[in-house]
């Protein structure tokens, strides 16, 4: 399994779908997976850029997981967003229960970050809900890659102001680096 993480708007499920479809890896969004799966009540509170309660999160991805399981490399897309659901995650790596092969870690300027959530008109991206996102991952991001750097899985940094080829090249180039997996481009 790799992990791509980035500030709302950094280009994660961008990457995702380019590393599943050259590289025959399956890409999950979780935000895909809970609009598409969360009663409208609690989508309310997700369009206003507020997480949902961690124990709902964790029990959607652990079943869409399972439900994948045999399908290829999961690309997991915005998850882990809180310091809780990252613990889980690694104890289910500590278990065995999942491989965690990589963090592929798109570091954006939230300026910039904005600008691609305004043109892709979701209902979520307004400026508020946004704003919130943007605090949120702030509040979490460093302790996350913290964890999983301090428990050996590998960190792969990537500049994701580039163009999305660029930006795909230098994943691969991180992934190659690190062992990840092993590509002649």
């Amino acid at each position: 399994m790799l992990l791509i993480l980035g500030v709302a708007g950094s280009g994660k499920s961008t990457q995702s779908n380019l590393l599943a479809r050259r590289e025959g890896m399956v890409a999950l969004s979780v935000g895909e997976l809970l609009r598409k799966t969360t009663p409208a009540e609690m989508q309310n509170k997700m369009l206003t850029g507020a997480l949902l309660d961690d124990g709902y999160v964790i029990a959607a991805v652990n079943n869409e997981l399972q439900r994948l399981s045999g399908a290829g490399e999961v690309i997991l897309d915005g998850f882990p967003r809180t310091t809780k659901q990252a613990q889980w995650l690694l104890e289910q790596k500590n278990q065995h229960k999942y491989d965690l092969n990589a963090i592929l870690f798109l570091k954006a300027e939230k300026e910039h970050a904005k600008e691609r959530l305004l043109e892709r008109a979701r209902p979520d991206d307004k400026d508020d809900a946004i704003r919130e996102r943007f605090d949120e991952f702030d509040l979490t991001i460093t302790a996350i890659i913290k964890l999983f750097s301090d428990n050996g899985v590998p960190v792969i940094e990537v500049n994701a102001h580039q163009n999305p080829n660029a930006v795909y090249k230098d994943l691969l180039k991180g992934l190659n680096d690190s062992g990840v997996i092993q590509h002649d481009d």
